[in-house]
């Protein structure tokens, strides 16, 4: 009999504006082991939670209307209480000049989609147990 393995208590914030890769993305955190996932489908809405919840990690598409990924992550950084919570930028954005773009402005931890569970379950490990990305 395996005994099932301790939750991770993390709370991680997903933000996509596209329901069914919010839903998939989801999903796989809580195959996870990460029981404390909520999504919101705007900058502008994940900010409000974060702010409302807390958050200990926040995965975040770039490329979406009205706040991108970017200003998302712009907006934590300028704000003494999200600025050292983690960042994941999730994007199928590879042009060499935005992500150079997104460097410059402090992104570090990036996530190309599409994406297995195992990739994105490595990448939010790695994020959270304080790795340097590679």
């Amino acid at each position: 009999m395996t005994t099932p393995s301790p939750e991770k208590p993390q709370k991680i914030l997903v933000i996509e504006d596209h329901d069914k890769m919010l839903g998939i993305t989801k999903v796989f955190l809580k195959v996870g082991g990460y029981t404390q996932v909520r999504g919101a489908s705007s900058g502008g809405a994940g900010l409000a939670l974060m702010k409302e919840q807390g958050v200990d990690l926040v995965i975040c598409d770039w490329l979406m209307p009205g706040m991108d990924g970017l200003a998302v992550f712009q907006h934590m950084r300028d704000d003494p209480a999200l600025q050292k919570v983690p960042f994941i930028m999730m994007t199928a954005n590879n042009k060499k000049d935005d992500m150079q773009a997104a460097i410059a402005q402090g992104v570090r931890h990036y996530l190309a989609k599409p994406f297995t569970s195992d990739i994105l379950l490595a990448k939010v490990n790695e994020v959270l147990a304080g790795k340097r990305p590679r």
